[in-house]
């Protein structure tokens, strides 16, 4: 529910700040926060999933783990923003627009203050997810109002939107740290720093920080090579669009949630049980994902009619290509369940390579000559290749692979329809 709530507020306010700062303004702002992501992912190092573990194993070390990992995100994000500002630096010679190098500098910043958002983990860690999603909800409301306010009472440009980026994690560890005041009655001067443990952690997350830029590279290059190749005033264009595409996508992703503990139980009852669920699961996500796409292809039209002014009219096309890689979103989930359920996330990675090599190929051919529908383009085929066809060239993800197919060509398709027709779930 949080979440919901979040991408809805979210999305409402950026329809909002698209308009307002037209769409060069809109378009400044997306590439400097695309191109600071890139760089930032590093800062985290993958130390959450081994965090969240040795809290699980060792509660008793939590002042020590909380302390090690704090120390050293400092650092790392620290290096990151100095990055940031080199690279920033060096681009300039390319864009020629200082107020771009240094909104990517100002983007770059909450990533110090994104340490503490190992706080969540921790209160998931101990079934207390209530008060991270506290800190969701009063960060998202209070960046929502912010925004707003810099839209209407103080007009500001669109530098003032980079730097509110910063409010978010300064909010979210306020709310999240005064809880683990009140709860813990310790505070982070009660957190200890160990050298040897700080390094051991490091040797364990390393090969995750691989995956993470890479993922992180896959979600944010098309708007950094439209910046490149093309202008701010396209990046804003394709970001509009996106902004609407992206906001169905949470419909695959939260019944893959809901669904996914039945799948993985299925797993411990037999293969041919696990197969049926996870085909019943991918049937389900496709035909949602089909149905979302063919309904905002048919309205897009109206959908940018009335929501974003008319500069963005060129944008329609961009919204109608992205769209259909919802379906892709939703076969990549099934494959995410499936690959944890076998044991086989290793080749988690290999998917998003080829997603990145694919990608960043085709824009840089696809651009020059379609402009930014040449970017829509080439997400849709590199999502189709990183969640779909990827399967097929290894033995052990290729059950997955035929699974993804009988969902993608109908021989499963009708089944979510008849549930639905019936009052039934497909999944129990």
């Amino acid at each position: 529910m949080e979440r919901i709530f979040s991408m809805g507020l979210a999305f409402a306010v950026s329809i909002y700040t698209a308009n307002y700062l037209a769409a060069e303004g809109f378009g400044k702002f997306n590439n400097a926060r695309s191109f600071a992501g890139i760089i930032t992912v590093f800062a985290p190092l993958g130390l959450g999933a081994v965090m969240v573990r040795n809290l699980i194993n060792r509660p008793e070390d939590r002042r020590l783990t909380f302390g090690t990992v704090f120390m050293v995100r400092i650092v790392t994000s620290l290096l990151c923003i100095l990055l940031a500002f080199g690279l920033a630096y060096v681009f300039n010679f390319w864009w020629k627009d200082d107020l771009k190098m240094w909104m990517v500098v100002i983007a770059a910043l909450p990533v110090l203050f994104e340490t503490f958002n190992m706080m969540g983990s921790f209160y998931n860690t101990r079934a207390e997810a209530r008060f991270h999603v506290i800190g969701e909800l009063t960060k998202s409301v209070v960046a929502a109002a912010v925004k707003l306010l810099m839209i209407f009472v103080f007009k500001a440009s669109p530098i003032w939107f980079a730097a509110s980026l910063i409010l978010d994690p300064i909010v979210y560890a306020a709310v999240v740290l005064g809880i683990y005041k009140w709860r813990y009655e310790e505070t982070p001067f009660d957190w200890r720093f160990d050298n040897d443990y700080a390094w051991d952690m490091i040797r364990q997350s390393i090969p995750l920080v691989l995956s993470d830029f890479v993922i992180v590279l896959y979600m944010r290059l098309d708007q950094v090579m439209i910046g490149l190749v093309l202008n701010d005033t396209e990046v804003g264009k394709f970001a509009a669009a996106l902004r609407i595409s992206e906001a169905t996508f949470f419909i695959p992703v939260i019944l893959s949630n809901a669904l996914l503990p039945a799948v993985i139980a299925a797993r411990k009852v037999s293969e041919e049980h696990f197969t049926q669920q996870t085909q019943k699961l991918a049937d389900l996500l496709t035909f949602t994902g089909m149905v979302v796409a063919v309904g905002v292809s048919v309205f897009s039209g109206l959908i940018f009619k009335y929501l974003f002014e008319p500069e963005y009219a060129d944008s329609q096309m961009v919204l109608v290509i992205h769209v259909w890689s919802g379906i892709m979103v939703g076969l990549g989930m099934v494959g995410n369940s499936w690959l944890i359920a076998e044991n086989l996330q290793r080749y988690s990675l290999n998917r998003s390579l080829w997603g990145v090599a694919v990608n960043a190929l085709l824009n840089l051919v696809l651009i020059p000559w379609l402009g930014i529908n040449g970017a829509a383009i080439a997400t849709l085929f590199s999502q189709t290749v990183a969640s779909y066809l990827s399967n097929a060239l290894v033995p052990q993800t290729r059950p997955l692979f035929w699974i993804q197919t009988r969902a993608l060509f109908g021989l499963g398709f009708m089944s979510p329809l008849r549930y639905l027709l019936s009052g039934k779930l497909p999944i129990k």
